[in-house]
């Protein structure tokens, strides 16, 4: 991994000339620690996903789909597997694998031919920090547009200009902005006044849009972090490797899934403690239909299981972490957010529509404009989605013969 520094400027509007234009001691630079991997991708606050890691080149896309991994399961023949600490693959999986391709579990880095790792591995590599950085060309734009505006002083683009040739140029600049509205109003001057509204505009006009967050490697992990990427093995992730033993595993059909659902709303213990087994034992990809409304809907339920916390659940857990949580079916924000996961996650298909209309019809439109309302009424078969989400409806897997 190549070592990319990220310099912090701080712009503080506050500190001006005579002239009201921004001084010397406006412009301040502090190098922060780590080296910069990425941004978030496309606006987004959490950690990355394996498809992120898979675009940095750290993961290989060998197995990262079904349709990739139906074409190469062989790759898998006779090989040396080394596993990375933090793995959520229990053994009973690794045995399954072992048998089926002839594989050999080794502890040598060096001799295997596939090196399987967890998100959760390369998360405790990398930090985030809030606000993402720009790359040194789209910060170089800035300041010559702080030029060009006249907003600067002499000794302030002196500053600027001493910075900038101390700085590599595939460094990153982040940027954090100090405002004092009440002293502009003091001063009464309106250039200083408009630094601040001239700078935004400007940064909102870029084409390069500043990421919500940025990652990074400590240099501590450095040498750990290089031996992943630097390796010539395949490395690939531990739902990856799930992936490929659910191929052969049992798929769960749609019309099985009102009475499962009754299974997990009984009483019985034991019946939910068997749901969330079937669970997590089936063609997960195959099975997603049922399997994340299932889970979605009855997270709180299945949790009141006696073997929620074995290494075979927890593996499920982990692969359906998106789909957790309580989701009360009484407000239109949980219905909206599954039909979105499903969108994340290429999974919207007709069954998933119609299950989520129906009780969302049966929750929250029935008791106001259902069958006994006075004056507005309608129908189940009345509400519609978006053309978006039509367009994303794709066939489900499970029920081609």
């Amino acid at each position: 991994m190549k070592k990319i520094k990220t310099y912090q400027i701080s712009i503080d509007y506050k500190s001006l000339d005579e002239n009201y234009k921004l001084s010397q001691n406006s412009i301040k630079c502090v190098e922060l620690e780590g080296n910069w991997l990425c941004g978030s991708p496309d606006k987004s606050y959490g950690w990355l996903k394996e498809e992120d890691y898979i675009k940095l080149g750290i993961i290989s896309p060998i197995f990262y789909n079904e349709s990739i991994i139906s074409n190469n399961k062989t790759v898998l023949l006779n090989k040396n597997i080394y596993r990375y600490p933090k793995l959520d693959l229990p053994r009973q999986k690794v045995d399954l694998l072992k048998e089926k391709y002839n594989c050999k579990v080794i502890r040598d880095l060096d001799k295997a031919d596939i090196h399987i790792i967890s998100l959760k591995f390369i998360n405790s590599l990398i930090r985030s920090r809030w606000g993402g950085s720009y790359p040194f060309s789209e910060a170089f734009k800035l300041f010559k547009f702080m030029k060009e505006s006249n907003i600067c002083s002499q000794l302030c683009l002196e500053n600027i200009q001493i910075l900038i040739n101390k700085m590599p140029h595939d460094s990153r600049i982040k940027f954090n902005f100090h405002y004092n509205y009440n002293s502009y109003q003091q001063n009464g001057n309106k250039l200083s006044q408009n630094a601040s509204t001239a700078i935004n505009s400007f940064i909102d006009s870029m084409e390069f849009k500043q990421p919500n967050k940025d990652y990074f490697v400590l240099d501590e992990n450095l040498p750990i972090f290089n031996n992943i990427i630097k390796n010539n093995a395949i490395t690939t992730s531990d739902v990856s490797i799930c992936n490929i033993i659910d191929s052969d595993l049992v798929v769960i059909k749609d019309d099985e899934y009102d009475s499962i659902s009754e299974m997990i709303k009984s009483d019985n213990v034991e019946n939910r403690s068997l749901v969330l087994e079937m669970l997590s034992n089936c063609n997960l990809n195959k099975s997603f239909n049922v399997v994340s409304s299932l889970y979605y809907w009855n997270w709180s339920k299945l949790k009141e299981s006696s073997n929620w916390n074995t290494i075979n659940v927890k593996t499920f857990k982990k692969r359906m972490e998106d789909y957790a949580g309580d989701h009360p079916t009484t407000n239109v924000y949980s219905f909206n957010n599954y039909i979105k996961l499903l969108k994340a996650d290429n999974k919207v298909t007709q069954f998933a529509i119609d299950k989520t209309k129906s009780l969302f019809y049966k929750t929250i439109l029935n008791k106001t404009l259902g069958e006994n309302s006075e004056v507005f009424k309608i129908k189940l078969n009345e509400i519609e989605i978006t053309d978006e989400l039509q367009s994303c409806i794709r066939i489900n897997k499970s029920i081609i013969k």
